[in-house]
């Protein structure tokens, strides 16, 4: 059953990234909440993370994910720094001084590569299930700094 395997999922994860929308958590979602704020509780080392996306509000975040530092991207000025203060978070590293100016090359060349495969996807070059694959894959590089069926030269 999936949830089983959610919950085996959580308890091999380092951190768990909360979205939340335009609706308050609830149901299964909510049990999946609680039991990550359990884990934290038993390991201080894992990180819970709410992600206010855009339409969700304040309100949205209940119970004890309002103890924790939110992301916030509901507003478009903000989404660079906040999904630095993203990766940051999910890698478990300190976020640093946000400066958009001295953004690493790294991130340069995942950008670079992304936005190639949006100008093939848009000129039928490959279809949109292969677009959205490459595009999970490379966007998991840059977060885990893993490589996952893809090459790299640093």
């Amino acid at each position: 059953m999936f949830q089983q395997e959610m919950a085996r999922g959580l308890d091999q994860a380092k951190c768990c990234v909360v979205c939340i929308g335009g609706k308050t958590p609830g149901g299964w979602f909510e049990q999946e909440i609680q039991k990550a704020l359990q884990l934290q509780v038993k390991d201080p080392s894992f990180r819970v993370m709410p992600v206010l996306l855009p339409g969700s509000k304040d309100e949205n975040v209940t119970g004890f994910l309002e103890l924790r530092s939110w992301i916030d991207f509901r507003k478009e000025s903000n989404r660079d720094r906040e999904f630095d203060r993203l990766v940051c978070g999910v890698k478990g590293v300190p976020q640093g001084r946000w400066n958009p100016e001295n953004k690493s090359d790294k991130m340069s060349e995942e950008e670079s590569i992304l936005s190639k495969l949006k100008e093939w996807r848009d000129k039928n070059l490959i279809s949109p299930e292969i677009h959205l694959k490459k595009q999970d894959e490379i966007c998991d590089i840059y977060i885990t700094g893993k490589i996952v069926g893809l090459r790299r030269s640093d």
